[in-house]
């Protein structure tokens, strides 16, 4: 899983200081289209119309549907804007994270088969996946600060949004899927912090 930032924290009180700071800690700059694990690169797979959800979500739009569509494809393979080309490894690798979380025959490190779903790995991944779509929206707004109807009818505008906050939104819903709701569990109620012995996280 990607690092996090030494404290991870509320969307409702985040600064842009601790935004950046999760940026650096999460060594954006330093990601690449493939990775030692072994996994795709990411031009081959987490693409929004190769991803049922992400295609679910796009499906909505009931203007403009098949240029915004056009578009998102083209942030996602051929952006030059480093900012968007960075949101994206960050949104392959948690993805990644996900669904190697979320496949019941994934094996640890042990070559053993996983015993379910570890609450603290997946409150992390929710508490990641969080940061990132604030990160987003706020990247948003900067780009576009009047906020209005054109956000719905210019594509794109619609497909930047996608990119930056509307894919993170789908994947924030599954990772919290992952978390046993019923008995009443609630990721946002908590706050993680990294110390020396360890990550662990704590009721507020």
């Amino acid at each position: 899983m990607a690092p996090i930032a030494a404290k991870a924290f509320s969307p409702s009180v985040a600064t842009p200081q601790q935004l950046e700071a999760w940026k650096s800690t999460a060594s954006w700059s330093e990601y690449d289209s493939s990775d030692s694990s072994g996994r795709a690169s990411a031009h081959k797979h987490v693409r929004a119309l190769r991803v049922p959800a992400l295609l679910s979500e796009m499906c909505k739009w009931q203007y403009g549907k098949a240029s915004a569509m056009e578009k998102v494809q083209k942030l996602e393979l051929h952006s030059k804007d480093k900012y968007i080309k960075n949101n994206h490894e960050a949104y392959v690798q948690l993805w990644d994270d996900y669904h190697d979380m979320h496949d019941p025959n994934k094996k640890g490190e042990d070559n053993r088969r996983r015993e379910g779903v570890k609450l603290r790995e997946a409150t992390l991944l929710y508490k990641e996946v969080q940061t990132a779509k604030e990160a987003g929206e706020r990247e948003y707004r900067l780009r576009y600060p009047h906020l209005g109807l054109k956000d719905r009818l210019d594509s794109d505008r619609r497909a930047l949004r996608f990119i930056l906050v509307k894919r993170w939104n789908v994947l924030l819903e599954l990772v919290r899927r992952l978390m046993p709701l019923s008995d009443g569990y609630d990721p946002d109620e908590f706050e993680i912090d990294s110390e020396d012995s360890g990550i662990g996280y704590h009721h507020r």
